[in-house]
């Protein structure tokens, strides 16, 4: 039972990476295009998955 706990976890691990990472990207792009473009909305976009992004690095 330990070993497949071992195993999920660490899988869980992964995809929490993955989301971070993801998030990461999609923070950047959509910040850096929102200046670009001078669409508030698009900076904010970027800014509510910054929060996403350090709710996800606390936990």
């Amino acid at each position: 039972m330990s070993e497949v706990k071992e195993k999920l976890e660490a899988r869980a691990m992964r995809l929490e990476y993955a989301t971070i990472g993801w998030n990461g990207i999609e923070m950047v792009i959509s910040i850096g295009l929102g200046i670009a473009a001078r669409s508030f909305a698009l900076v904010a976009f970027g800014l509510d998955t910054m929060i996403e992004e350090a709710r996800g690095l606390v936990e």
